[in-house]
């Protein structure tokens, strides 16, 4: 739809959808309720990405793509910053139910104040006239383009695995603090509001800001430029889970919270690169959507299996160890990203063919 429709309007709606939906989260009485709920908040959350990342696209051109589009993921650890210190707190003050309504209030305002205030840009407002087709291409048709750009196909797949670690490790690390370091609930939420809400905007806006950057030179070396941020983070990742000190820890860690967010960006700005104006929304839906699928939807649930797996031996340690298996994940990632490197050059803005 917002490959077709009005992209803001869109937004706007899914925007009020999920805010309502968290709110009424602080009603639900039974798990049904729950689970309804938290499907709204799900449905809703993600009908604002795509269409947000085309119109993105639109005002901003290939050479400062990136950054616009890491300032924009800067939502995520801010978000999760916010919800760490100030849900935990409202929790503990007033209870669960109480910290829904005051997350979910003001993205009702905020819903409306994108209805009536965000304009709604031409599309390809930033781009060469060959690149606009006016005719929005078939879903199946993105889907095949995307299997067969060899670039977005390892684009996708390299920010796959190396979510699938990132989602791993903002689930789980409240119950890692907790059981490794014998922190309550409330200090864990300030430990990772600092720890992922700070790492994790760093990462965001300087990949961003750096992939402009070194594009200048080379198309490729935003592919090389995270392939370089993740070799560095595997130690940091690994001793950071390994060591007995509170402060150490979150101080290593930090590195990997960066690295999390380092993707984003200049992997959207890329793919958004490779497809013709009309199919950009759809793009960030497909590459959302496989994500969604295996990161969020396996990481965590696969290392809650390692670690009970690993309990007869580690005892209240095997979170520890889980964490740290799943933290060399990203080794693969690298493979991808470097082979992406390979082919981003011809790709991009290569038309989409009927």
């Amino acid at each position: 739809i917002a490959d077709r429709g009005n992209r803001k309007n869109i937004i706007a709606i899914s925007l009020a959808l999920f805010s309502a939906m968290t709110v009424l989260c602080g009603t639900a009485t039974t798990f049904a309720q729950m689970l309804f709920y938290r499907m709204g908040v799900g449905v809703g959350e993600a009908g604002t990405s795509p269409p947000s990342h085309s119109i993105i696209s639109d005002l901003y051109g290939p050479e400062s793509r990136s950054s616009a589009m890491s300032i924009f993921a800067l939502g995520a650890p801010i978000g999760i910053f916010l919800g760490f210190a100030i849900g935990g707190l409202v929790a503990h003050l007033w209870g669960w139910r109480t910290a829904f309504w005051v997350a979910g209030l003001p993205g009702i305002a905020m819903s409306l104040l994108t209805y009536f205030f965000v304009k709604e840009p031409r599309r390809g407002l930033s781009e060469k006239p060959k690149l606009h087709t006016e005719i929005p291409p078939k879903f199946i048709t993105v889907l095949v383009l995307l299997w067969h750009k060899r670039s977005a196909f390892h684009l996708i797949m390299g920010a796959t695995i190396v979510l699938f670690s990132g989602y791993s490790f903002t689930t789980w690390a409240s119950s890692f603090l907790i059981r490794s370091y014998n922190i309550g609930l409330t200090s864990a939420g300030i430990a990772l509001a600092t720890t992922i809400g700070i790492g994790g905007a760093i990462g965001a806006i300087s990949s961003g800001f750096l992939a402009d950057k070194l594009r200048k030179r080379d198309v490729r070396w935003p592919c090389w430029m995270i392939c370089i941020a993740i070799t560095l983070s595997i130690p940091f990742s690994l001793t950071g889970y390994a060591v007995n000190s509170l402060y150490f820890s979150l101080f290593l860690l930090m590195v990997p919270a960066i690295v999390a967010s380092f993707y984003f960006g200049p992997t959207m700005a890329m793919l958004h690169g490779v497809v013709v104006i009309e199919a950009r929304a759809i793009t960030s839906a497909i590459t959302l959507f496989i994500i969604n699928l295996i990161a969020l939807g396996l990481g965590p649930a696969f290392t809650g299996y390692l670690s009970d797996s690993l309990e007869d031996y580690f005892a209240h340690n095997s979170l520890r160890y889980a964490l740290m298996i799943i933290s060399i994940m990203p080794l693969w990632a690298l493979y991808h990203f470097y082979s992406a490197s390979k082919h981003i050059s011809k790709d991009t803005n290569f038309p989409l063919k009927y």
